[in-house]
Parts: C-alpha cells; structure tokens; sequence
C-alpha cells in the first residue's frame, strides 16, 4: 500500500506540474507572438519541463513548492484507512493473537503460559524416572502402592498429550486445572506418613515451609502470633 501510494503521488506531483508549466506557456504565449496549437505547446512545455528537472530548477520554482505540499498532504491522507487500528481499544480488538508455543515434536500449540511443561518434564526427571534418587524409595511397594504410582504416571502422560494438543484462549485455564489434578496425585501418593523427610521435601518444598513456620509461630506467645498471622 505505501510503495503504491508512493508512485500514485509521485505521478500526481509530475501531473501537476506539468499542468503549471502549461499554464506558464499559455500565459507567456498569449504576451508574445508564440504558435498556440496544441502540437507546438506540448513541445515547448516539455522541453522546458525536461530541461527544468536536469538542471534542478524545477525545485526551485513557487510552483513546485505549492504542488509538493499538497501532495504530500494527499500522501498522508492515503494512511486514512488504517487509522481504525491506531484507536487503543479497536487496535487490540484486531491485532490481538494468543500466545503459541512449539512442542518438542515442532507442533505449534498454545503457549503453556503457567509452568505445565516444566512441572511435568520435573516429575519424570526428578522423582520418577528410573535415573531419580528416589527409585529406590519409589519401588518400595509396602510404602507407595502400584496402582497409585500408576494413576501418577498415567496422569503425567495424559498432561503430555494435553500440552500436545492445547488451543490457544483456553491456556490459562485448562493448564491451571490440569496441574493441579496431578499435583493432587502426587499429594495422595507422597505423604508424610509413608515417605521420607527428604523426599516430601524435594515433592513439596511449600507445604514444608509452611508447616516450619507453622511450628515456629506455636513456639512464640499467643499474642504475637496472632499479630504476625493477620
């Protein structure tokens, strides 16, 4: 559109200036003595046009001054059109795209814009793969059941194929849901009672926290700790 316009102006500039040359020789030819018909004016206009822009003069005149201003006046009006998505609220309304992401396999999908991918790829990785340190704490049967560490692993691969297949709009939302049902799972199945210290603490290094300061705020006099829980 803009080198279109461009060209359009720059024709239009040429035009227009042409027609004030004519203008010029018609009113000099009208003083003088000089042949009136249409063959020899032409001639003569386009021969002092031409000379005109080899020389440079042609920039100098009145008229090239006025008929560049009001070209370029015409120039910015061309942007008219788009003026609609320069308003802040239609702007956003008809340039807005939703983030995306690609997958590992090169698909595009919805950006997961609340950390899904990192925590699924943290539960294969760090607890249950065969490389983890808990594997041996894992495949204790006695301790953590097989059907359990099953729904667990079924689940991280179902929030696999859901990253895989996420729509744009619905990101937000449906990842949010998704871990917080495998954080769930992995709640029922790695508790205090059955794990160990340090493994509940790599699993769930908030809820330690929060029972420390739990604990440290029942040490100290009833008073303060009402004071610092509010």
């Amino acid at each position: 559109w803009d080198s279109r316009s461009f060209i359009a102006c720059s024709v239009l500039f040429l035009l227009l200036m042409i027609i004030a040359y004519d203008a010029r020789e018609i009113h000099l030819a009208r003083e003088g003595d000089a042949d009136m018909s249409l063959p020899a004016r032409t001639l003569r206009v386009s021969t002092v046009f031409l000379g005109d822009m080899i020389t440079f003069r042609l920039w100098d005149t009145w008229q090239s001054h006025i008929t560049f201003e009001i070209v370029k006046l015409v120039f910015a009006l061309t942007t008219f059109p788009f003026f609609v998505f320069m308003i802040d609220s239609l702007n956003t309304l008809f340039t807005h795209t939703d983030a995306t992401a690609y997958t590992q396999t090169g698909v595009i999908v919805g950006a997961d814009q609340n950390g899904l991918s990192a925590y699924l790829q943290w539960i294969k990785e760090d607890v249950l793969s065969e490389y983890s340190q808990w594997k041996a704490e894992l495949a204790d049967r006695t301790k953590f059941q097989e059907k359990d560490m099953a729904k667990l692993e079924r689940l991280v691969e179902e929030g696999e194929q859901f990253l895989a297949k996420l729509k744009p709009g619905s990101s937000m939302r449906l990842t949010r849901k998704k871990q917080q049902e495998i954080d769930a799972a992995l709640a029922k199945v790695i508790t205090r009672e059955v794990a160990s210290e340090d493994l509940f603490r790599h699993c769930f290094p908030d809820k330690v926290l929060a029972d420390e300061y739990r604990r440290k705020l029942s040490t100290k006099d009833p008073d303060e700790a009402s004071t610092a829980e509010s």
